[in-house]
């Protein structure tokens, strides 16, 4: 068995504090980082990925 390491690179942009719809300010902070890192690695890979990149994050 062969052990692979994976990366992928994220781009954050803040567009004036606002969200696109202009309503909420947008607040980064880790823990939101952090949580739509997870949904888009769900969305993307399914339960199981996110299970396994759970012990990098």
């Amino acid at each position: 068995m062969q052990f692979k390491n994976s990366y992928f690179v994220i781009e954050v942009l803040k567009t004036g504090g606002k969200d696109y719809s202009g309503n909420d300010p947008i607040i980064i902070t880790e823990y939101n980082l952090l949580k739509a890192i997870k949904y888009n690695i769900l969305l993307s890979f399914g339960e199981f990925g996110l299970a396994l990149s759970l012990g990098s994050l």
